[in-house]
């Protein structure tokens, strides 16, 4: 059992319901899909950090998850995060992620802002990753 922000218990379906308001299967926000997560998760490891709402999964001709297009997604959520960390949130930036010859991952980031500092910041900032970050300035 999990006491939730409201000290409202949460065990099953229907509490949830009741805390939300609405039917279990209706749609729900970002900020009610976090404030679930926080209400339910058991251990702080096991919450998600940041929640990204997306109108389909990619899938395969067959219809399977296409969990490389999934990576591909979670970098470019990944360096938008930095980004608004290092920057601004209102920073123009184009993230594109790509394959090499060999399928290495490649992410060109294209950012509207001159200042050294930052961008430097920008690019060693994923250096541990195992992607290859190739970022460029444009004027903003």
């Amino acid at each position: 059992m999990t006491t939730t922000r409201f000290s409202q218990p949460v065990q099953t379906i229907a509490d949830i319901e009741a805390l939300e308001g609405r039917p279990y299967n209706s749609p729900i926000s970002s900020r009610n899909l976090h404030d679930l997560f926080e209400a339910t998760a058991q251990l702080h490891p096991d919450r998600p950090k940041r929640i990204v709402l997306l109108e389909t999964l990619p899938v395969t001709a067959v219809g399977k998850i296409f969990k490389p297009a999934l990576r591909d997604i979670a970098v470019q959520e990944k360096v938008r995060t930095e980004i608004d960390r290092i920057f601004d949130p209102d920073v123009a930036a184009d993230i594109l992620v790509d394959k090499d010859a060999r399928l290495n991952t490649l992410v060109h980031i294209s950012i509207g802002s001159n200042d050294q500092a930052q961008v430097r910041a920008l690019t060693e900032g994923p250096t541990p990753l195992p992607q290859t970050y190739r970022t460029e300035t444009r004027s903003s």
